[in-house]
């Protein structure tokens, strides 16, 4: 009844190691494990630890117990209660005049993504998380270090929903 996958890389920067094991059980659960082993040099800098998933559109209901209601990082947060909050995915994204990564929600003990029908993905951690679902991808929002001269409004919506679940975002 159970499948367990385990995938070993490492990462360019500072030669660090990543180890991601998935166990999926027949009815439906998956239980993800990462550790991320510091190289023999300093680690570098990571914008974040975590994991990028993408979901189906429908699924554009969501629901957490965390920082809310407004976004929140790991070092902008007091300002927020924590609370069981929900919200319409859309409204999660802020257009900042420069497309940039935004709209995430700390300290997170679960997130659900449902459809209008109440089914969808349950996301618990053994540790308060970082979740950030929105409509573009990463790439979309912040195309690396040549920035695009552009605005939000030119930024166009996916037929998809990115789900970041981090341990930590810088």
């Amino acid at each position: 009844g159970t499948v367990r996958i385990v995938a070993r890389g490492t990462l360019p920067a500072g030669a660090s190691r990543y180890v991601l094991s998935q166990e999926v059980s027949g009815d439906g659960l998956i239980v993800f494990d990462g550790h991320l082993i510091p190289g023999p040099d300093s680690l570098p800098r990571l914008p974040r630890v975590g994991m990028v998933m993408t979901v189906p559109d429908r699924l554009d209901r969501v629901a957490w117990y965390g920082r809310g209601p407004h976004e929140t990082y790991w070092d902008r947060k007091s300002g927020a209660r924590l609370a069981r909050w929900s919200a319409h995915v859309d409204s999660l994204y802020h257009p900042y005049v420069r497309p940039q990564e935004n709209g995430q929600r700390a300290d997170v003990r679960w997130i659900a993504l449902t459809d209008g029908d109440g089914r969808g993905l349950l996301v618990t951690g053994p540790a308060p998380l970082d979740m950030t679902a929105l409509r573009f991808l990463t790439d979309d929002l912040d195309p690396g270090r040549e920035k695009a001269q552009r605005h939000a409004l030119e930024v166009e919506p996916r037929n998809l929903i990115r789900l970041n679940v981090d341990f930590r975002q810088m």
